[in-house]
């Protein structure tokens, strides 16, 4: 994988310049005075890839470069994700009403909105040809607290020995990394990132997008040296939740798992207990069954002050529900809660609802939970209920 990047002093000399990487391709079209927008020549899979800005909004899709394998025929699903309210958005073939806005529902300006890299789901592997939109040089990227889906571009590399590499490390700037992972569409799984890992190879993900959650806002830079520290949608890979080789969670009977988010730390109004929670969204593709899965951690405070805590909420008496041999709390008619014998998650909530049309797309009706659907069944058979004195 033979290649070489030259960065010019002046961004004014890179347009036109084409960056070979395997058989990816980015060629500069455009300069600003901290940005620079690509012409891109992507191999992607069948199923979900992750790339550099370029498709964020449903109108991007009326100017693809259909001279390549992928047609617009072909795009079956677009989603960005909004990490202001840790949630995906999406932007085809559904349009959220809320992308009309984007200011009020994204971090950042403009082009930290549609710099950062976003889904699309393909229906046949080949090479998808688009322009992307004016992507933030390194040292002007903003992220922001929480999960950040950031665009890889040949600019983040720098050379070392005589060869383009790439860390995190070498680009953080003063954020503070906490996860990082890449998408491998070839297996349609996550893969763990360490922040000190630096490699050529990881030109491998050029016109892709990686995954970043940091722990305050912050910005991107060159760091000149190298320092060394700590490594979803995506959960804790060493806690009990779901990971990036537990794959099996991903698709159950005829639910398919549609989104994935971590929240950042909540906690009680005295901050007696704290909570961090990990949402999985199921949808069935033989019905408009939606299924939410909560899995909550207590970061702070005890499951008996939990469970205290749930039946004040509902002046102090929590009902009950058996499904099978597991007896789970009711809240709200639509929700089950049941806690476990684990600590990674201490706490599972279930949620049962319908997708209904609306207007301005989708809609969710939420009638009575039965527990009786197969995700909630995976739960309970992964992490039986126990009683809570």
């Amino acid at each position: 994988m033979d290649k070489k990047i030259i960065l010019p002093a002046t961004l004014v000399m890179l347009i036109g310049l084409a960056v070979f990487v395997s058989a990816t391709t980015m060629t500069i079209l455009q300069t600003t005075e901290n940005a620079l927008g690509y012409q891109v020549e992507l191999p992607v899979n069948k199923g979900w890839n992750l790339i550099a800005s370029g498709l964020t909004f449903a109108s991007d899709l009326n100017y693809l470069d259909e001279t390549g394998d992928i047609k617009k025929s072909n795009i079956k699903a677009v989603y960005v994700y909004s990490s202001k309210i840790n949630e995906y958005l999406s932007s085809y073939p559904k349009y959220d009403q809320r992308l009309y806005s984007a200011k009020d529902y994204f971090n950042g300006d403009e082009q930290d909105i549609i710099g950062q890299a976003n889904w699309i789901y393909v229906d046949k592997s080949g090479v998808l040809k688009y322009n992307t939109k004016a992507i933030k040089v390194t040292n002007s990227r903003n992220l922001f607290s929480g999960w950040n889906f950031v665009s890889i571009t040949p600019e983040m590399f720098y050379e070392k020995d005589g060869t383009d590499v790439f860390s995190w490390n070498g680009v953080k700037g003063n954020c503070n990394f906490e996860k990082i992972y890449a998408w491998n569409p070839e297996e349609q799984n996550w893969l763990p990132i360490s922040a000190d890992t630096e490699s050529f190879d990881f030109n491998d993900f050029y016109a892709m997008g990686m995954v970043v959650k940091v722990s305050n806002n912050c910005k991107l830079g060159t760091s000149g040296s190298i320092i060394a520290p700590p490594a979803l949608p995506i959960p804790d890979e060493d806690s009990g939740t779901p990971t990036s080789t537990d794959t099996e969670y991903k698709s159950i009977s005829s639910y398919s798992l549609t989104s994935a988010s971590t929240d950042s730390e909540e906690c009680s109004e005295d901050n007696s207990l704290c909570f961090v929670t990990s949402r999985l969204q199921y949808r069935d593709s033989a019905s408009s069954n939606i299924i939410f899965i909560n899995l909550i951690e207590i970061t702070r405070g005890t499951k008996a002050q939990t469970k205290e805590y749930l039946a004040k909420s509902v002046e102090g008496v929590l009902e009950t529900k058996m499904v099978g041999s597991n007896k789970l709390y009711i809240l709200e008619s639509h929700e089950l809660y049941w806690f476990t014998d684990a600590e990674e998650p201490g706490l599972i909530l279930s949620q049962e609802g319908k997708i209904t049309p609306t207007e301005n797309g989708e809609g969710i009706s939420y009638g009575t939970a039965t527990g009786d659907n197969p995700v909630t069944a995976y739960w309970l058979s992964k992490y039986p209920a126990k009683q809570i004195d």
